[in-house]
């Protein structure tokens, strides 16, 4: 059940700035919990050429990036 979370991982938002005309677009990721060779992993590499494909302004991460923050999984979520 851990990767639950990984369903709403993914919301996009944009905001309009009272800076003149201006809106800033971005993406919000949260509670990754990336684990090599798990669902979560091949998950977040779509996500991520998801938002290459946009034009976002720029990315919001929040909340674990991994299960236990071993080196594999942080090469994971690096990659």
């Amino acid at each position: 059940m851990k990767f639950i979370i990984f369903a709403i991982l993914l919301t996009v938002t944009e905001v309009e700035l009272l800076l003149g005309q201006q809106s800033v677009s971005f993406a919000f990721l949260t509670d990754l919990h990336v684990s090599p060779g798990y669902a979560s992993d091949s998950s977040l590499q779509k996500i991520v050429g998801e938002i290459n494909k946009t034009d976002f302004d720029f990315t919001i991460i929040t909340g674990d990036l991994t299960n236990t923050g071993s080196d594999a999984e942080l090469l994971a979520v690096r990659n």
